[in-house]
């Protein structure tokens, strides 16, 4: 991969009094609030890799005290005069700094291929004579491994970082006279694009005529859907003639005309594509301020996947209030800035947000995205348009079923976006199920294309029912309500932690919460972990086998299973009713489905949420936690949401592959 910026920390600059910020490796959209600095992020980007620019000395001789060689490039002081200083708008000297601060501090974090990180700070601070003193702070030795690590990373210098800083376009000029690249670069850094969109593509068009090629088919796919619409006519000899001249038409059957007669969504659409078309340095960053909110929402998630695409060694970080615009962006692009205050803030997308296990439990699960479009004033902010944008519209029991299933995605997206959700809490297995009907009704009359109801996939507990009883219950569901269904391959959703035994992954993610809790003050040792869990293991067989024994009066299993068997009987046809048959049969095959289960060691078919919680206390007891501690911690609302968000590898955990598995199936 090549190099990426991974976080950028703003001190001191502007409104921004302490702000991180940790960036996704290919496109960040960030929205908040008005005033909120969100065009001062990109005005900071902006001014680093300036700073960066004007500080980076080539070594004419070797320097060992530096750690330089001879001919390398290596961070140095230097001064610059406030008018000299393009990427940020400030009229005055002091328009630079936080209220009424003398320096500045950015510092840009950036992964190599190997994806170890470096960090680079570079300073700001006044100086006399309306000038700004230009350097970093790193120490001697800092220096040097950072120079170390420039000279190998980076190839393209001078200047192996580059800002393209394309704002709305209103218009472009009826006339553009040619320039040479220089002065192009200079207009670009001074967000004058427009005056010079007829350069550039000029030149794409005459100096790479393949990639020109690429641009035109690109633009056409995004604008209009289709590959070869979009044609342009590009005239002028810059040795000759004074203006350079552009044609365009969007349909063969059209005239062409100049392309100050298009619209500014079409505009702006050239302006990003051209800024990901031109020669490639080892990191272009592309800052989109405000783009159109006009451009339409099917455009502007054909020019996403085509940033996506073609952006290899560019990074883009676009500031919006656009709703739709945000709608179409996976979350683990979304950046949300808080209110402007003195307060440190380190800031992650909101993907990163987890679904709270102390959400609604009945209806839809408010999302992250939710509070972002309500703090940028969106009037439809509401989650069924997040839910109609979603792949998936998951009904589950409870929080905790989303939860589980929010991190089940989050672990499976490895290189491509994290695959939306939106779920809607039943409010448990009964009130849900009777509901189920009303639910349809209202669904199937929210649509965009397809309706609620069409993508929606039941998700529930097997709770006592056996195997048999879940599969037919699966194909009588769907025929009665013609939606997807899938059971948990496990008693309830707590239980699939023990889909796979005492296992080492297991017995890793308990250490892990054990420490991240606060009940050990460091993680114990492999081993400690692994037997603590091994015993657990067998005492909790030990309790269920007793449970469902020989000497089990089955009497005891008459009202529940009643109970689920009336319901459905209101619901289902008699026929498709896995639970009509004779109430005695029926307890008679929990019973021995149990059984079997506990004897086998399949203890996730028979355990329920309460033995796993206990599970989970014994397991940090014999650990050497106090015991009143750990009733503390596994009484409180979060200790199930602790353990899945340590979950990183699903193969020692079957149930939950299972699940991921009836997701992905059309």
């Amino acid at each position: 991969m090549p190099v990426r910026m991974r976080s950028l920390r703003i001190e001191g600059f502007k409104a921004h009094h302490d702000l991180t910020l940790r960036w996704h490796d290919r496109v960040n959209l960030i929205t908040g609030p008005n005033n909120s600095g969100k065009t001062t992020v990109l005005e900071a980007l902006a001014l680093w890799v300036e700073i960066f620019d004007k500080i980076t000395q080539q070594a004419g001789k070797g320097n060992t005290k530096r750690g330089i060689s001879r001919g390398d490039w290596y961070l140095d002081t230097s001064y610059a005069h406030h008018s000299q200083i393009l990427s940020v708008r400030s009229p005055g000297f002091s328009d630079l700094f936080h209220r009424d601060g003398d320096a500045l501090s950015l510092t840009a974090t950036f992964s190599e291929e190997n994806n170890s990180t470096f960090a680079i700070p570079l300073l700001i601070r006044k100086a006399r004579g309306g000038n700004y003193e230009l350097n970093t702070s790193l120490s001697a030795a800092g220096a040097a491994d950072v120079n170390k690590r420039l000279n190998t990373a980076l190839t393209k210098w001078p200047g192996p970082f580059r800002v393209l800083f394309a704002s709305p376009i209103a218009a472009v000029r009826t006339h553009e006279e040619f320039l040479t690249p220089g002065k192009v670069q200079d207009m670009l850094r001074q967000r004058r694009s427009a005056e010079v969109q007829r350069n550039r593509l000029f030149h794409l068009h005459y100096v790479r005529p393949n990639d020109f090629q690429r641009f035109r088919e690109d633009l056409s796919q995004i604008l209009t859907g289709e590959p070869s619409k979009i044609d342009f006519q590009i005239q002028g000899d810059p040795n000759k003639d004074v203006h350079v001249r552009v044609s365009a038409r969007s349909d063969p059957r059209d005239l062409f005309r100049d392309i100050s007669l298009l619209g500014s969504g079409s505009l702006q659409v050239i302006e990003v594509l051209l800024s990901l078309y031109l020669d490639p340095k080892d990191l272009d960053i592309i800052l989109l301020d405000e783009p159109d909110s006009h451009i339409h929402r099917d455009i502007q998630q054909r020019l996403l996947t085509t940033i996506e695409q073609r952006a290899t060694h560019a990074q883009v970080f676009a500031t919006t209030h656009n709703e739709a615009l945000l709608r179409a962006t996976p979350w683990d692009r979304v950046f949300h800035l808080p209110t402007v205050n003195d307060q440190p803030h380190d800031l992650k997308p909101i993907g990163d947000a987890k679904l709270a296990l102390t959400g609604r439990h009945h209806g839809l699960i408010a999302s992250p995205l939710h509070s972002v479009l309500t703090s940028v004033g969106a009037e439809t902010a509401l989650d069924l348009l997040n839910a109609l944008e979603a792949r998936h519209f998951l009904l589950v029991e409870g929080p905790r079923d989303a939860a589980l299933l929010d991190h089940l995605l989050d672990l499976n997206r490895m290189a491509a976006p994290k695959e939306s959700a939106r779920y809607w809490s039943l409010g448990g297995v009964e009130s849900g199920l009777r509901a189920l009907s009303a639910l349809k009704a209202v669904l199937e009359n929210i649509r965009n294309g397809r309706s609620l109801w069409d993508k929606a996939h039941l998700i529930l507990d097997r709770d006592l029912l056996t195997e048999d009883h879940a599969n037919a219950l699966v194909g009588a569901l769907h025929a009665k309500f013609k939606v997807r269904v899938t059971f948990w391959r496990a008693r309830t959703v707590e239980s699939v932690l023990l889909s796979g035994g005492p296992s080492r992954t297991l017995a890793r993610i308990l250490g892990n919460v054990a420490v991240s809790s606060g009940l050990l003050d460091r993680h114990p040792a492999a081993t400690l972990a692994e037997s603590a869990c091994q015993r657990a293991w067998h005492a909790l067989k030990d309790r269920l086998l007793a449970r469902w024994g020989d000497g089990l009066d089955i009497n005891h299993l008459h009202g529940q299973l009643k109970q689920r068997s009336d319901l459905l009987a209101e619901l289902l046809d008699p026929k498709h009713n896995p639970l009509s048959r004779d109430l005695g049969k029926l307890q008679n095959d929990v019973k021995n489905f149990h059984q079997s289960a506990s004897r086998s060691e399949r203890l996730a078919d028979s355990a329920d949420k309460h033995d796993v919680r206990a599970f989970v206390a014994e397991c940090f007891v014999h650990m050497g936690i106090d015991e009143e501690r750990v009733k503390q911690w596994v009484d409180g609302p979060n200790w199930f949401q602790m353990l899945i968000t340590e979950l990183r590898d699903l193969q020692d955990f079957p149930a939950l592959q299972t699940v991921l598995e009836a997701l992905r199936r059309p």
